[in-house]
């Protein structure tokens, strides 16, 4: 029996919905911050590096739903937190953002 609560992207397009993806949204900017340190010893992202790493990781790569700079910069906002401790990320400076030594623990 097929899973009735699966179909194909055509249809969703067409009924405008979207299938939960296997990762979240935060699980993928992580890794972009993981690798930007691994790879290339960068600690801190502005903005439009992580929408360019994310369509290149995600959307190009893997065929991910596409996510512009208004989408992305609303998850940063959301992994900040609403108190200093609370989120994953800090920013340094306007569109600037790191993972918080405690992301980085975990």
């Amino acid at each position: 029996m097929t899973n009735i609560f699966e179909t194909t992207k055509e249809i969703q397009k067409k009924l405008n919905v979207k299938m939960k993806s296997e990762r979240n949204m935060t699980e993928e900017i992580l890794e972009i911050f993981r690798i930007a340190e691994e790879k290339y010893g960068k600690t801190e992202l502005t903005v439009d590096e992580i929408t360019i790493a994310y369509y290149n990781m995600f959307t190009e790569a893997k065929g991910a739903p596409i996510r512009d700079k208004k989408a992305i910069s609303m998850k940063l906002f959301l992994m900040k937190g609403g108190t200093e401790d609370n989120g994953i990320l800090e920013t340094t400076s306007k569109g600037v953002y790191r993972l918080r030594k405690h992301a980085k623990e975990a």
